[in-house]
């Protein structure tokens, strides 16, 4: 998903979900509503009421042959909106009347989801039919989650990359393979140089503009320009060209923003420093250094000065 002006929303997948934590599982039972309880908390709203039923012993009757006969269960769901302090602002009405028949021992796990109007809303659930108490059938109706699906959706700004994916969840999912999911990506990074500033975001594999980028970026430092040491980082950048070295990292964990520095400096064989306020780039590389001799044979009396001047920019000239 490329990055575009405007916030980017998530339509694949739902947006915010609150689930209901009072119900867990009650056995519903026929003349006996269980809730209410309420979907989303106060200053929300739903838009979207989704229920879980579940038959832990599955649907049937064990006859004399050995066989299965089908059972029914019919179970209704109501629901009525309420305000921030959890008074009802009106009548129930019903969700839905649902009904299953089956003759089978495995447990099923029944999803619904009913469109409501924008709102506050508490539930509650009761179950049709009565129920078999036989040893030999299995006809237990139990309510396994209710949830309020929020409003507005989920927004992200426009310098996120977003990959949204749904899953079935079958024997053949599991906690780890359903976060084995690999992308080829590509890194676009605005670029600088001295004759022309910053290019729109280009592919880079480049470390000096990575490491800008960390500086400069909403998601780092949040430098201007000023505080960054351009002109070195653009003569690093051919030295990195011309060696082949590139920085290809990934940051899937929060870290500061000197360690990101770091990291991304190190494979150029160069560390971060904070000199006058501006952030620079050292590698460690052979340098020519200019070597004098002085003593008292070659220097005038009382004529020796001391004075520590900081790196800074070179004045512009026209």
């Amino acid at each position: 998903m490329e990055n575009a002006s405007l916030p980017i929303v998530v339509s694949a997948v739902w947006g915010p979900v609150h689930t209901a934590p009072e119900v867990a599982g009650q056995e519903l039972l026929a003349g006996t509503w269980t809730g209410g309880f309420a979907i989303n908390p106060a200053d929300s709203e739903v838009t979207q009421i989704g229920i879980d039923i579940l038959l832990p012993r599955g649907l049937y009757y064990a006859n004399d042959t050995g066989g299965l006969d089908s059972r029914s269960a019919s179970w209704r769901v109501e629901a009525r909106a309420i305000d921030a302090e959890g008074d009802p602002l009106n009548d129930w009405f019903t969700l839905g009347s649902e009904n299953l028949t089956a003759a089978t021992t495995t447990p099923q796990r029944l999803s619904y989801q009913y469109p409501v109007a924008a709102g506050r809303y508490e539930v509650r659930a009761t179950r049709l039919d009565g129920k078999d108490a036989n040893s030999r059938a299995g006809h237990e109706v139990r309510w396994g989650e209710a949830r309020g699906y929020l409003a507005g959706g989920i927004t992200f700004p426009d310098n996120v990359t977003l990959l949204a994916i749904r899953m079935r969840a079958t024997d053949n999912l599991s906690q780890r393979s359903s976060r084995l999911i690999n992308c080829i990506v590509t890194r676009k990074l605005p670029v600088w140089s001295a004759e022309a500033g910053w290019t729109t975001p280009v592919p880079t594999r480049s470390i000096a503009w990575a490491f800008a980028d960390i500086l400069r970026a909403s998601y780092g430092a949040k430098l201007p320009d000023a505080r960054i040491d351009l002109a070195a980082l653009a003569q690093l950048d051919q030295v990195w060209s011309s060696r082949g070295d590139q920085f290809d990292g990934v940051f899937d964990q929060q870290v500061t923003v000197w360690e990101a520095l770091t990291r991304v400096a190190r494979c150029g064989r160069a560390v971060p420093f904070l000199q006058g306020g501006i952030v620079r780039l050292v590698r460690d590389e052979a340098r020519l250094l200019p070597v004098a001799l002085f003593s008292p044979r070659n220097i005038v009396k009382n004529s020796l000065k001391i004075q520590y001047v900081m790196p800074g920019r070179k004045p512009r000239t026209r």
